[in-house]
């Protein structure tokens, strides 16, 4: 597993208490491509939560944001219904 430096989405919130409108549209895209590329994989998170989103420092000047902990992931097929243990986080 790589070691990624950085913060977690929700230390950064606390701390800036607000993300500016365009900042926080570049973190949305930047976890719904990573979300396009894992559901395309037939995995389903299933634990999107600003805890496992790390702001990684220092990325070429650039504001990247890494999902993390697919402790509770799991593989759908699509067009079909299944039933998951629930957990609560």
């Amino acid at each position: 597993m790589e070691y990624i430096d950085g913060d977690n989405l929700a230390v950064v919130i606390k701390e800036q208490r607000i993300l500016p409108q365009q900042k926080a549209l570049n973190y949305i895209r930047q976890i719904a491509n990573a979300l396009t590329v894992i559901h395309s994989q037939n995995i389903l998170h299933r634990d999107i939560k600003p805890d496992n989103i790390i702001l990684r420092k220092n990325h070429k000047n650039q504001e990247q944001v890494v999902l993390i902990d697919f402790g509770i992931a799991r593989e759908f097929i699509p067009n079909k219904t299944k039933s998951y243990t629930q957990f609560y986080t």
